[in-house]
C-alpha cells in the first residue's frame, strides 16, 4: 500500500513540474534587444539552417541552407549600398539573381545550369531599361534597346 502512495505522490509532483516548467517557458521574458555579428539558426539536430552576419566590412548577409546543408537563398548587401538576392540549385549554383546597385541601377540575371549568365534585365540610373540574351559562350545574341 505504501509503494502506491510513493508511486502517486511522485507522479503529482511530476505532473506540478511539467505544469510549472510549461507555465514559465510561456511567460519567459523576452530581451528588448540581442546584439550580435553572426547569428546561427539550427535545426533540433545542431544542423545549421540559415545564418545571418555581418562582414567587416559592413555588408550584411542571410544565408538559406537546404536539407543537405548546401546554401539555396542568399540575401545581402554590399559595403556600398548595393543589395542582392541570390537563388542556388540543387548543386549550389547560382541561378537567380536580383540586385540594386548604390548607383540606383537595378538588374535580373538567369543562369543556366553551369552558372553562366544567359539573360540579363536592368534598368540604368538614368531609368532607361535594357534586355540582353546571352548564348552559351557569354555572347550577347540579342540585345534591346
Amino acid at each position: 500500500m505504501r509503494l502506491k502512495w510513493a508511486i502517486v505522490v511522485v507522479a503529482l509532483c511530476l505532473i506540478v513540474t511539467a505544469v510549472a516548467i510549461a507555465y514559465t517557458a510561456g511567460t519567459a521574458t523576452v530581451p528588448e534587444v540581442i546584439r550580435a555579428q553572426r547569428f546561427e539558426l539550427v535545426d533540433a539536430e545542431g544542423k545549421v539552417c540559415a545564418v545571418l552576419s555581418v562582414s567587416a566590412d559592413g555588408s550584411t548577409g542571410l544565408a538559406m541552407m537546404d536539407e543537405g546543408g548546401k546554401q539555396v537563398v542568399g540575401l545581402g548587401t554590399g559595403p556600398d549600398g548595393g543589395t542582392g538576392l541570390a537563388l542556388m540549385d540543387e548543386n549550389g549554383k547560382q541561378v537567380v539573381g536580383l540586385g540594386t546597385g548604390a548607383d540606383g541601377g537595378t538588374g535580373l540575371a538567369l543562369m543556366d545550369k553551369d552558372g553562366k549568365q544567359r539573360v540579363g534585365l536592368g534598368m540604368w540610373v538614368d531609368g532607361a531599361p535594357g534586355l540582353d540574351l546571352i548564348d552559351g559562350q557569354g555572347k550577347v545574341v540579342w540585345s534591346a534597346p
